[in-house]
């Protein structure tokens, strides 16, 4: 008798990508005595018998007579039956796992050949103007936001990209993700929009030839305690222990001896399949329109678990497999906080797959030292990339701390460098720049 007739049904559950490519010693039971048999009767090692399970999962047996014969012989009626159908699972598997290594392979590219060198500068917009609102009106402020106005401003500023926030730390977004409402268990308007501004916004500004690079977290967001148990993310904890939907999960150990956020710890790997799903999904409806992600929260805890994390299925680099997956070029930063050490990777990436820094700073120089490529220089293979707010902070104010002419000069100087720049803008719920801060835009272009 076939050892596949004995096989109980969740043992299948581990014969997937990650079970073929780990050690046999890591397999058990009849699973092991399976694969062995593939494996003693195949010539050419395991990598055939990958091939293997490829041709069985689409209903064909090997073409090597000799070793047909014996796969089929030692199988039963019954296994001979549902060969096909218990293998079409893990060949859907086997794909995944070899898109997953195409589009990380794939999206090696050196910082030489990265387009932010050429961007020149850009602005960044904290779309957060709905945050505290009830769905109705969260709804009714994203339908307000004039898309084609808002290009053309940025249009008349020369800018050459955009990084807009899809959603930050309240848990709501500005485009529909069905994953995300799945995991939550919410339908689309009450945590995501109706409408999705963001796919909107991809093809204004594609128009006008500005990249977007999409603002997202590393982590859930995490002002939300029902929001981080949903995705699966590691739980805010006091002295180890879970603190529970009553402390505020966004508390600081100062205030609360022996409090941990979610982002202070690892994250899980319950959560990366969880967070790739919610992210593939977007990635996968925008394509190529979306030239990056900005990630913000990529705390050093995280940095810490990436190693650890490779032993498991889903770990950070399936999630950001995911994140590829509508475009494998796509640029990639990680936020750990405003120090250049951090911002600037000075000592190095924060993830193996950073591709750009990114540079979150309040002023165009560090302890009365300038901020450049040369100064404070980013990694090999890595754009080096300043980001500071044009006004009063994030998202906020009505005029810029700067004329004209020394943003012309700031940004001249990183640019010589093969450094660019991205200026933090205010932002009304409708996409309304404010009039002064829009006219020093305009003016740095006249001087660039």
């Amino acid at each position: 008798m076939s050892v596949l007739k004995k096989i109980p049904e969740k043992d299948w559950e581990q014969f997937d990508g990650t079970a073929l490519e780990a050690p046999l010693n890591q397999l058990t039971g009849d699973l092991k005595q399976e694969f062995e048999l593939v494996e003693k009767m195949n010539l050419f090692g395991r990598r055939w018998a990958l091939k293997t399970a490829g041709r069985w999962a689409g209903g064909r047996m090997p073409r090597q007579p000799s070793i047909r014969r014996s796969c089929w012989k030692r199988a039963s009626g019954r296994a001979k039956a549902n060969l096909t159908l218990r293998f079409r699972k893990m060949k859907k598997q086997i794909l995944v796992a070899l898109l997953y290594a195409f589009i990380l392979l794939a999206a090696r590219a050196s910082a030489e050949e990265s387009w932010l060198k050429s961007s020149g500068f850009g602005l960044m917009f904290h779309y957060e103007c709905f945050q505290e609102r009830s769905a109705r009106d969260f709804n009714k402020a994203v339908d307000s936001f004039d898309v084609e106005r808002f290009a053309d401003a940025v249009a008349s500023t020369r800018a050459g990209h955009v990084i807009f926030t899809i959603g930050q730390h309240t848990g709501k977004f500005c485009a529909p993700n069905a994953a995300y409402e799945k995991l939550l268990g919410v339908k689309n308007g009450e945590w995501t929009s109706r409408r999705d501004l963001i796919l909107e916004i991809a093809k204004a500004l594609e128009k006008r030839d500005v990249r977007l690079i999409i603002y997202m977290t590393a982590r859930a967001p995490m002002r939300n305690y029902r929001v981080i148990e949903a995705m699966g993310d590691t739980l805010p904890t006091i002295n180890g222990k879970p603190a529970g939907p009553k402390v505020n999960p966004m508390s600081h150990p100062r205030k609360l001896k022996g409090f941990l956020r979610s982002e202070n710890q690892a994250p899980n790997p319950v959560f990366l399949k969880n967070w790739a799903d919610v992210c593939g999904e977007w990635s996968r409806r925008y394509g190529k329109r979306v030239s990056g992600w900005w990630f913000d929260g990529y705390k050093d805890e995280m940095k810490a678990a990436y190693e650890p994390l490779q032993k498991e299925r889903h770990n950070i680099d399936t999630w950001l497999a995911a994140v590829r997956s509508g475009n494998p070029a796509a640029e990639l930063a990680f936020n750990a906080g405003a120090h250049p050490l951090l911002s600037l990777c000075t000592r190095g990436k924060l993830c193996p797959l950073q591709t750009f820094t990114a540079g979150e700073q309040r002023e165009f120089t560090f302890k009365n030292k300038p901020l450049t490529p040369k100064n404070f220089p980013a990694p090999e293979g890595v754009t080096w990339h300043l980001l500071l707010s044009v006004s009063d902070g994030w998202g906020a104010g009505t005029k810029s701390r700067f004329d004209a002419a020394t943003l012309a000069e700031r940004i001249g100087v990183i640019n010589a460098q093969d450094g660019t720049v991205t200026l933090d803008v205010p932002i009304a719920a409708n996409g309304a720049i404010p009039k002064a801060v829009l006219t020093t835009l305009q003016q740095l272009r006249q001087l660039k």
